[in-house]
């Protein structure tokens, strides 16, 4: 049962954010895509490290990273590995991006936990991993203000 936050957050979701959106890089067209959203706190080279293991056990997957600043930082990924920036947190804007990349896993790291990207990955049966994933209780807004939206969102 979703929260009331979460209702109210999905709510004002529906509206795109207004802002022009990139064209995004081609879908690679063959295998799969593990879709990595990298927060601005996440641990970057923590998370290129299991990228570049996932790469090695499983060859045909293809990786698209998301970095919170929409540019490759300092970790070294997998060659093949795609980079664009986040989509804002809008049902519609989400929308073009899953329907253009059509990934087959997401992969969220951070802290932060995005309401609207784990109402649309579930809408669609994506599955979501968590990785690098730390909900303090005294995190700051705005997981203060929605009580409940956590754990809505993750049940």
């Amino acid at each position: 049962m979703a929260s009331p936050s979460l209702s109210l957050y999905l709510l004002a979701a529906r509206r795109s954010s207004g802002r022009p959106l990139p064209d995004y890089p081609a879908r690679p067209k063959d295998g799969s895509l593990v879709w990595v959203y990298l927060d601005a706190e996440s641990d970057e080279e923590g998370i290129a490290q299991l990228i570049q293991r996932m790469h090695e056990e499983r060859p045909e997957l293809s990786f698209l990273v998301t970095p919170e600043t929409g540019q490759k930082r300092s970790a070294t990924f997998p060659g093949a590995t795609l980079f664009c920036p986040i989509p804002p947190d809008r049902l519609p804007d989400l929308a073009r991006f899953l329907d253009h990349f059509r990934p087959s896993l997401i992969l969220l790291t951070g802290p932060d936990l995005p309401p609207a990207l784990i109402h649309s990955a579930a809408t669609r049966k994506v599955p979501l991993a968590l990785a690098d994933v730390q909900l303090a209780a005294d995190a700051p807004v705005p997981w203060r203000w929605t009580a409940g939206m956590a754990a809505a969102l993750l049940h």
